[in-house]
C-alpha cells in the first residue's frame, strides 16, 4: 500500500525549502565578503603568500558562513556541534574543488570567457553548499526559515 504525500505538506516543505534557500544566498554573500575582504588584506596589505591568504581567508569565510547560517537559516541538532562544524569543513572542501572543476569545465573546455565561468562556477558551488547544509548537515524540520 502507497501512502500519498499530502498536498499541504509539500506546499509547507516547498516553502520551507525556498525560504532558506533565499536566506542562504545572504549568508554565501557574507562568507564570499569575508573571504575576499581578508584575502586582499592579508594578500595586498600585509604581503601574505597568495596561497596562505587564500587559506586563511577560506577557513575564516567558512567559519564566519556556519555562524550566519546558524543564525539566519538553520538550526544545529542533527549532530553534536564538532560534527557539524567538520561537516561543514568537509562539505566547504569539497565545493570548493567542484568549484575549480567547473571552472575547468566552463573555461577549458566550453571556452566561456574567465568571468562568465566564474559566476556559473560559484552558483554551481553555491548549489552544492546549500544541498549538503540543508539535507545533510543541519536540521532541516526546525530551520530558522
Amino acid at each position: 500500500m502507497v501512502t500519498q504525500y499530502p498536498p499541504e505538506k509539500f506546499v509547507s516543505d516547498v516553502s520551507l525549502f525556498m525560504t532558506s534557500l533565499r536566506r542562504y544566498l545572504i549568508v554565501g554573500v557574507i562568507a564570499t565578503g569575508v573571504d575576499w575582504a581578508l584575502f586582499s588584506v592579508l594578500v595586498f596589505v600585509m604581503d601574505w603568500h597568495y596561497l596562505l591568504g587564500g587559506a586563511v581567508s577560506f577557513v575564516v569565510a567558512t567559519l564566519a558562513g556556519y555562524l550566519s547560517g546558524l543564525r539566519l537559516v538553520f538550526r544545529s541538532g542533527r549532530h553534536r556541534r564538532w560534527v557539524e562544524i567538520a561537516f561543514v569543513y568537509l562539505a566547504s572542501i569539497l565545493g570548493l574543488a567542484i568549484h575549480s572543476g567547473a571552472l575547468l569545465i566552463f573555461v577549458g573546455w566550453l571556452q566561456m570567457h574567465l568571468f562568465l565561468a566564474k559566476v556559473a562556477a560559484t552558483a554551481v558551488t553555491f548549489l552544492w553548499n546549500f544541498a549538503t547544509r540543508y539535507f545533510w548537515i543541519f536540521d532541516r524540520e526546525t530551520a530558522n526559515a
